[in-house]
């Protein structure tokens, strides 16, 4: 049973690997996105901030 339970943990190490590589190049479009919504709400925010 301890063999099957590490075998699960060890694939997803090198699964976990590849999506943290993944994961800056999505960032960059994801955070693109929630900037669009944002520049909706940016007049707002932009006023308060100001």
């Amino acid at each position: 049973a301890e063999a099957p339970v590490a075998a699960e943990p060890a694939a997803e190490a090198p699964v976990g690997v590849e999506p943290t590589a993944e994961e800056p190049s999505p960032a960059e479009p994801a955070t693109a996105k929630p900037t669009a919504p944002e520049s909706h709400l940016s007049p707002s925010l932009d006023q308060a901030n100001q």
